[in-house]
């Protein structure tokens, strides 16, 4: 990835909106933190360096009294200084391969602390144009253990506005997560400019969700939305609350809010706690869905049936059909059962015609007048497979669709797929159906192409 890290001479993009000329982070060794990464005694004495001081303050005492400060991790990096700890960050950043690089990264910054951070970023700009997010995740997730608010100013002041993003939003993500949502809230509110509290918005409310505080972190959201803060933030809620308590404890947390009779937010919510929590489980979205379905179905409910049936198609689709089966009949609940379907049919064809079959056979599933769902509904996406796999027995079942515009789409595909096994016998079947001219041209057309690509792929074979 270029230009992620450390570029000289251009200007600087303060957190607080404040901007420097020839920002350079590559500073000498030795003095203060604040020398070190690029600012020098005139730069320290600004108002914004000011302030983020203060903040490293009242981040260490409130750390103290939180309990929640951590030192240095015990690892193969501890009790380096800062010249070694650049050594080592060095050579592993001149590791090629991911998983090798980033084994060496991580078992250096397990000594990460005050007192080597220093040399841990020099050895961090030996692949600059190149660095990888993973290695920036390590070295700022390393950093913000003990120092999160330095480490917050540090990636601020990167030139590169999308180095900078990545790092502001890792930075602000561990802080929160960590549990320390008290001092991260506070550096949030501490920032004035609006387009860069923006950018750590959404992994404030994320990262405080992922340290398992999820009722503070749902009224944090709350009051940034009412704010007009970022739309960014209740994702970045629903995603830590489902690693934080998993899909299940979400759906029913949100479903609480009523979302029926509450506002946009609360429907945001649930829509999305529906598109994320069905791909880790699609019954328990199902459950929720029932729950909040009317006759007809709210208009804020519009597009998520086929969120929660998509991944479950995946898993169980018998099921997932049988459940859309009680479904209100609505357009979207028939188109959701035909991707369901045609899902299935791809994976395991012969699964899915065989329960087709014994459905068709048992019972009567008739939503309009002259025709059954499990036909008008279910059947083409099953033939569309067969054409493909059994041409022959797809045009023993093409009839039974009775909606004209998919049974001669599904004629013309099963022509095709048969001239490409038998020219002779996929004429002949046309011949035999009585097609209208139009039609009957077209079904040519798709024979001709079929032998022909058959033609084309024993070519490129080779001889026997």
């Amino acid at each position: 990835m270029r230009d992620v890290y450390f570029e000289e001479n251009e200007t600087r993009f303060s957190l607080n909106g404040n901007a420097e000329e020839n920002y350079d982070t590559r500073s000498s060794e030795g003095g203060s933190l604040v020398t070190v990464f690029g600012l020098g005694r005139e730069s320290a004495s600004k108002p914004g360096v000011l302030a983020v001081a203060a903040l490293l303050v009242l981040g260490f005492f409130l750390g103290l009294y939180s309990g929640r400060w951590m030192g240095p991790m015990q690892g193969s990096g501890a009790d380096l200084n800062a010249s070694e700890m650049e050594e080592a960050v060095r050579s592993a950043m001149l590791k090629i391969g991911t998983f090798d690089r980033s084994t060496a990264l991580g078992k250096a910054l397990a000594g990460l602390d005050a007192e080597n951070v220093k040399g841990a970023a020099r050895g961090m700009r030996t692949r600059s144009e190149y660095l990888d997010p993973i290695d920036l995740q390590l070295f700022l997730s390393a950093w913000t253990r003990f120092d999160p608010a330095a480490a917050m100013y540090e990636a601020d002041s990167w030139p590169s506005k999308t180095g900078r993003e990545i790092g502001l939003r890792i930075v602000m993500r561990e802080w929160a997560a960590s549990g320390r949502v008290i001092e991260a809230g506070s550096y949030y509110e501490s920032i004035d400019n609006l387009a860069a509290k923006s950018i750590v918005a959404g992994p404030l409310i994320r990262g405080w969700a992922l340290s398992g505080d999820i009722e503070g972190a749902l009224m944090r959201v709350r009051l940034l939305w009412e704010q007009g803060e970022p739309v960014n933030t209740v994702d970045g809620f629903v995603r830590g609350a489902l690693s934080s308590v998993g899909p299940t404890e979400l759906i029913e947390r949100v479903l609480a809010l009523d979302p029926n009779h509450g506002g946009e937010f609360e429907r945001r919510l649930m829509r999305l706690s529906f598109k994320l929590g069905a791909r880790e489980n699609p019954r328990a979205a199902a459950v929720a869905y029932v729950r909040l379905e009317n006759d007809p179905p709210p208009e804020w409910l519009k597009g998520v049936l086929q969120k929660i049936t998509g991944p479950w198609a995946e898993s169980e689709p018998a099921t997932a059909i049988e459940w859309l089966l009680e479904r209100v009949d609505t357009p979207e609940r028939n188109l959701a059962l035909k991707e369901t379907m045609r899902i299935w049919a791809v994976r395991d064809f012969d699964d899915a015609w065989n329960w087709w079959r014994a459905q068709d056979q048992r019972r009567d599933l008739a939503v309009e007048e002259g025709g059954g769902l499990l036909r008008t509904i279910l059947l083409p996406p099953l033939l569309r497979r067969m054409a493909r796999v059994r041409p022959v027995e797809a045009s023993e079942w093409v009839e039974e669709v009775e909606q004209s515009v998919a049974r001669e789409a599904l004629i013309l595909r099963i022509a095709y797929f048969w001239a490409y096994r038998d020219r002779l016998q996929a004429e002949r079947w046309i011949e035999g159906l009585g097609l209208s001219e139009s039609l009957s041209e077209n079904a040519a057309e798709a024979i001709a192409r079929g032998s022909e690509d058959r033609k084309a792929t024993k070519a490129s074979e080779g001889p026997a």
